[in-house]
């Protein structure tokens, strides 16, 4: 038979033609599969079987690209008894003799993830057929369920900061994701379902395919669960709701979380003070397990007896402790959307939120205008040199432009154009060296400009309005928001006047007199805090006008 290659046959060797199917490669061999077109000779040793080659020198630039290209056929000669063989690709050829001694590791790895891909494939199968009859009440939730209509009505959800003991007797559908999870037994499984600041415990038993199922499920999960709402015996205290819990009847996974999260959502809620004091805790622990072993070394008799179940009873508390897992400040923000959606975080940006919506509601009930106004200017709004620069229009003569420091200008414009009340919320950017860790470069400015007919006092009168109305309206719009974020960054209340405070300059001055008066100890140095004083009296002696301007000297 004559070779249908580039080169005569030699003894013992055999030509097929073939196509190549696909093209896999680890750092020294290439794995060519083939697919029998039209040899004389079968050969299925080759043909239907990966066939593992030496990349040589050409592999990169000529051998891969030419057994890649679609459709490519290629001839190859083996050698039956030797059990080696030459792809001919065009004038190309490369070999498999001498990739047995480099190969087994890398086929080993081929073979078994296949084997793999075919043992999780049966299991898939298996477990869709078992789960098949319960396809009604849990499983994967489709992408698109179907269409709506009056046989298939669009379902009513319940929000979980709405289920209570008031909904005691009913069946609701909720959606959320999967805080934590507790099997009890092969019969029984509690979760934990969040949803923002939310959460509510829910009840998974019968029948035990249901459980099992619901134990596969990571946290993090989305999932819809439909259910009877019970009142419980007992407050659930790890829950915002207290007074309920939910009897799953149906449950459908909406998003799957992998196994494993760069944060545990619960570890990220911990407030520092609980992992401060559990360390505490766990070090004052093992100081007494010291303790109590030098004097088991050191005594006798029933005296002894008595410090060994001392420490034998230390050793059991230690065992139960296990610190805290603090989540630091470069894996938050690494891993921020997963940061974001503790509590404390999520109740942050509603308060920011709730802030920025009173500051607007107040300012547009007054009579103010909301306007938006140009960042990107042609100069610097305030001039000096803390303002981002940035290339813009070069062909036009306009090489620069700079990012908005304020919206001062703009306001003043609307003001001169008898908008008299104006208002923006919107960012404001500062290139300012901080020698902090907390940078103003980027902010959200809440800013106001207006016009007073009489005095300057108007504008006083409208601030002691705005922030009274901020103030009272946080307190009691946002109380949950308030506590959640306490308890992870507890703070004190805060306090003010109704009205505000307001001190005439004389008064000022005096107080601060007062104030520099008392002893100075080595926080102030005598000399400047003398000067300081001595400056203030001068102060004190001016009289301020109704239009002077009151900016510092």
């Amino acid at each position: 038979m004559e070779a249908p290659t580039a080169r005569p046959l030699a003894k013992g060797e055999v030509a097929i033609k073939a196509a190549v199917e696909r093209v896999e490669e680890s750092d020294s061999i290439g794995v060519v599969h083939l697919k029998a077109e039209g040899s004389e000779i079968p050969n299925d040793a080759i043909v239907g079987q990966p066939l593992y080659l030496v990349k040589t020198d050409k592999w990169d630039s000529t051998i891969r690209p030419l057994l890649s290209t679609p459709g490519v056929t290629a001839f190859v000669v083996t050698n039956i008894k030797n059990n080696w063989a030459v792809v001919v690709v065009g004038s190309e050829e490369v070999g498999s003799k001498g990739a047995r001694a480099k190969i087994p590791k890398f086929v080993q790895q081929f073979k078994a993830k296949q084997v793999r891909a075919e043992e999780e494939k049966r299991a898939q199968a298996q477990k869709d057929a078992e789960y098949e009859k319960f396809k009604d009440t849990f499983g994967l939730r489709p992408v698109v369920e179907a269409p709506i209509s009056d046989s298939n009505p669009r379902r009513k959800y319940v929000e979980v900061k709405s289920v209570s003991a008031s909904f005691a007797g009913s069946h609701v559908w909720l959606r959320g994701r999967v805080h934590q999870s507790r099997p009890v037994s092969s019969a029984l499984i509690f979760l934990v379902i969040r949803h923002q600041v939310s959460t509510v415990q829910v009840v998974i038993s019968t029948p035990p395919e249901f459980v099992k199922f619901a134990k596969g499920i990571y946290n993090e999960s989305i999932i819809d669960i439909y259910g009877l709402v019970k009142t419980v015996a007992e407050p659930v205290d790890m829950c915002t709701v207290k007074d309920a819990e939910i009897a799953v009847e149906k449950l459908f996974i909406v998003s799957m979380a992998i196994p494993k999260l760069p944060i545990e959502i619960e570890a990220a809620s911990r407030p520092e003070h609980l992992i401060e004091a559990r360390d505490a805790e766990i070090k004052a622990i093992v100081s007494k397990i010291k303790d109590l072993e030098e004097a088991v070394a050191g005594a006798s008799g029933q005296e002894k007896v008595g410090f060994q179940a001392a420490l034998d009873d230390a050793k059991e508390q230690q065992k139960k402790l296990k610190p805290y897992a603090a989540v630091g400040l470069n894996t938050r923000l690494d891993n921020r959307v997963l940061d974001l959606r503790t509590p404390a975080n999520l109740s942050i940006f509603a308060l920011q939120s709730g802030v920025c919506r009173i500051f607007r509601e107040v300012l547009t009930h007054q009579g103010f205008m909301e306007i938006h106004t140009p960042k990107l200017i042609s100069t610097a709004s305030e001039g000096g040199a803390e303002v981002f620069k940035c290339e813009y229009f070069e062909n036009h003569n306009i090489p620069f432009a700079y990012l908005a420091q304020s919206p001062q200008l703009y306001k003043q414009m609307a003001i001169a154009a008898d908008f008299e009340k104006v208002f923006e919320i919107g960012p404001v950017f500062r290139r300012e060296d901080a020698n902090t860790h907390r940078h103003m470069n980027e902010f959200v400015g809440l800013d106001l400009e207006m016009v007073f007919k009489q005095h300057y006092t108007e504008v006083i009168d409208l601030l002691d309005h705005l922030f009274v109305q901020l103030f009272t309206l946080i307190e009691t719009q946002f109380a949950t928001e308030l506590k959640v974020i306490c308890e992870q960054h507890p703070f004190k209340p805060f306090r003010y006047l109704t009205p505000s405070l307001r001190l005439q300059w004389p008064e000022a001055i005096s107080l601060l007199q007062a104030e520099l008066a008392k002893p100075v100890q080595e926080i102030i140095d005598p000399v400047l805090g003398a000067e300081l004083l001595e400056q203030l009296k001068q102060d004190g002696k001016a009289n301020v006008g109704d239009f002077d301007d009151l900016s510092t000297k």
